[in-house]
């Protein structure tokens, strides 16, 4: 079983998401990176694009795509359940790393509901 193990603890390190961005900002200043949560994306697709585009020093950010709020996912595939006592689990794994995310990237972690209790915290 190591090559399973060896999977799981790669996609367990992929999961980090404040050392991985605390890596690319170790190259890049902090201030030349945004960092955008997929939910807030689609829960106000035009105000995140808007924010993208003023990240990026545009000035007119008034065009705003018709379709910006069309899954683009569209093939009706769902992803694959994952029991809840591995989630609990992975959850308890990464709680330290997904605070300092909340804490250093702006991360609402209310939209996270693996990690929704931990709000309040941060």
């Amino acid at each position: 079983m190591a090559v399973r193990s060896t999977f799981l603890d790669d996609a367990f390190e992929r999961s980090r998401y404040h050392a991985q961005l605390a890596n690319f900002c170790a190259v890049f200043p902090r201030e030349r990176v945004l960092v955008l949560q997929f939910e807030r994306c689609v829960a106000a697709p035009e105000a995140e694009y808007r924010r993208t585009l003023e990240f990026l020093g545009y000035r007119d950010t008034s065009f705003v795509p018709h379709d910006i709020a069309v899954p683009v996912r569209k093939d009706g595939r769902r992803d694959t359940p994952i029991p809840d006592h591995v989630l609990d689990a992975a959850a308890a794994r990464l709680r330290d790393d997904t605070l300092r995310l909340a804490a250093d990237f702006d991360i609402d972690l209310a939209l996270w509901p693996n990690f929704a209790g931990l709000a309040e915290r941060t």
